[in-house]
């Protein structure tokens, strides 16, 4: 019975924070890809590129 019960709290809290969870690591992976490219046209110096894109991830 107790296992019952912590499966269902997993499944709760995986409904409630799932999806948001999923959202933002899409979010955060756009908006790399979205940095990258601009400081790529925008000709960025290469190791400010490098420094500014470690620090994002």
């Amino acid at each position: 019975m107790e296992v019952q019960k912590w499966i269902d709290k997993g499944i709760d809290f995986t409904s409630d924070f799932g999806l948001k969870i999923i959202s933002v690591i899409i979010i955060w992976i756009i908006g790399s890809w979205v940095i990258k490219k601009l400081m790529t046209k925008k000709n960025y110096n290469e190791s400010l590129q490098k420094f500014l894109l470690n620090l994002i991830g």
